[in-house]
């Protein structure tokens, strides 16, 4: 009887102290690739912005590495994302190029404001078509399950 009594109590408390995945269920992975004029493109942010909300639905964020592959994060790194229609957009700004022609401590004394904040001039590197969720043309279908390799092909401005 004290053996099944102890059983019940780890069982309560291991409820109780949130032994779950932390609202992870239901997240599924999605990976991809970025390319600009049919080449990697490295630090691009890749948004997935839900097209209808729902209680479940919740954007989604990756990172591309060296040849433009990303996972998705919702809660935690690379957790994937919940299913549903998303709308895709991309970002990746690089420091604006009068500010390289500076040593560090040149930028951060002229790009630091009086609260300490510093914010050196940035462009956008991404085609401006596809920084916005509503130009990008980009959408995906994630599925309760195993999802497809998403190949996100930009162009460049000419």
């Amino acid at each position: 009887m004290k053996r099944i009594i102890i059983i019940i109590v780890f069982f309560c408390f291991s409820q109780i102290c949130g032994c779950s995945s932390g609202g992870l269920e239901g997240l599924y992975q999605v990976n991809g690739q970025v390319l600009l004029d049919e080449k990697p493109i490295e630090n691009v942010n890749v948004y997935f912005s839900p097209v209808k909300k729902t209680a479940k639905s919740r954007s989604a964020v990756g990172l591309t590495d060296s040849k433009g592959n990303f996972k998705l994060t919702t809660l935690k790194t690379n957790d994937g994302i919940y299913p549903g229609t998303y709308r895709i957009y991309l970002s990746k700004s690089e420091l604006a190029a009068e500010t390289l022609t500076l040593s560090e401590e040149e930028r951060k004394k002229k790009y630091t404001d009086k609260n300490g904040i510093y914010s050196p001039p940035h462009i956008q590197v991404i085609p401006k078509k596809y920084i916005n969720p509503d130009t990008s043309g980009f959408n995906y279908a994630v599925k309760a399950g195993k999802n497809k390799i998403i190949i996100l092909r930009m162009k460049s401005e000419k």
